[in-house]
């Protein structure tokens, strides 16, 4: 069969967009990034963003010498307070944002994390995310308690879950106490008080303003802000409860969030995400830049006497994070 001339054509045509489609696709046309160069106390940031973005660049001081792995604790053989599917859903949910703002993981289980926190030497170069609603008894319990001294440490814990050391959890093949029996534990740190109602906070801190933190729900189990060892990095409410915090221990912490998944589920996993990425815990100070991106853009800021650079790319949905160090 011959082909007439505007069927020719037409194939032509059809075949060049084609090819150009699988091209592009894996190309992906948004592109974020941002590298740091340093030279004579000056930070030079060169940042990329295919579409228009929001930017912060943040020359930051540390309070300890390293930025941090991120370990994620799940074990299928201890009981979860909150049940293995929603463990796994709001793991997806983190991970998804984590991976914009430069954070991979890895996942450790009762064993590994007795293992990490019996060696405080090390604590200050690890988050452990937590979303079990309980520590397994062979690192917390009535009898034991290797948390707080591995914290006190430089440790830090982001507690994504309810019932902040309320409960501890046991192998599943043995006999497990009922969450509601022998529990919870008598001891309640970290300015945690019980306050009934569910509320937004209307009053942002300027580091959540500064890094985009949106989540704004306060429970019962948010943290009343009525301590020098609470920082703030959410939002404040009329009663002084936090809806992101971080509640310090030592060199440590805790970062706690004060509305759960059902009240706020569009925003906890990613302001969890920008609280690890941007290691702000650990930031005893910085200076700011802001503004926006089209294209390639370059910016410096002094780092004079600062231990590392971040920069953020996005506003409540990140397209771009790195915390490099400069030191």
């Amino acid at each position: 069969m011959k082909l007439d001339r505007p069927a020719i054509i037409l194939i032509g045509v059809m075949a060049v967009l084609f090819v150009g489609t699988l091209l592009a696709y894996p190309l992906n046309p948004n592109e974020f990034d941002a590298e740091v160069s340093v030279q004579d106390g000056t930070a030079t940031v060169t940042m990329t963003s295919s579409v228009e973005s929001a930017y912060v660049v943040c020359a930051v001081s540390l309070s300890n010498d390293s930025i941090r792995e991120v370990l994620v604790y799940q074990d299928e053989s201890y009981e979860s307070y909150v049940g293995k599917s929603d463990e796994d859903e709001k793991l997806k949910l983190l991970s998804s944002h984590l991976k914009y703002m430069g954070k991979d993981y890895r996942i450790i289980d009762a064993d590994g994390l007795k293992a990490l926190m019996s060696d405080t030497s090390n604590a200050s170069r690890y988050d452990v995310v937590v979303f079990s609603g309980a520590l397994p008894c062979n690192v917390y319990s009535k009898s034991v308690d290797l948390v707080s001294g591995w914290m006190a440490a430089g440790g830090i814990i982001d507690w994504f879950s309810e019932s902040r050391f309320g409960y501890y959890s046991a192998p599943l093949c043995e006999d497990f106490v009922d969450w509601e029996t022998d529990q919870p534990l008598e001891s309640n740190p970290f300015g945690l008080h019980y306050y009934d109602g569910v509320q937004h906070a209307d009053v942002r801190s300027e580091i959540s303003d500064l890094l985009g933190i949106t989540q704004n729900i306060v429970d019962f189990h948010a943290v009343i802000g009525d301590s020098d060892s609470i920082v703030n990095l959410g939002y404040v409410s009329e009663d002084g409860r936090y809806s992101v915090a971080y509640a310090k221990f030592g060199a440590g912490g805790i970062v706690i969030s004060g509305g759960d998944l059902d009240d706020n589920e569009w925003t906890e996993d990613i302001s969890f995400a920008k609280v690890i990425g941007s290691g702000v815990c650990d930031w005893t100070s910085y200076e700011s830049l802001t503004g926006y991106v089209t294209g390639t853009k370059e910016v410096t800021i002094g780092v004079s006497g600062c231990d590392a650079v971040y920069v953020y790319l996005g506003t409540m949905y990140p397209r771009f994070g790195s915390l490099t160090e400069v030191r």
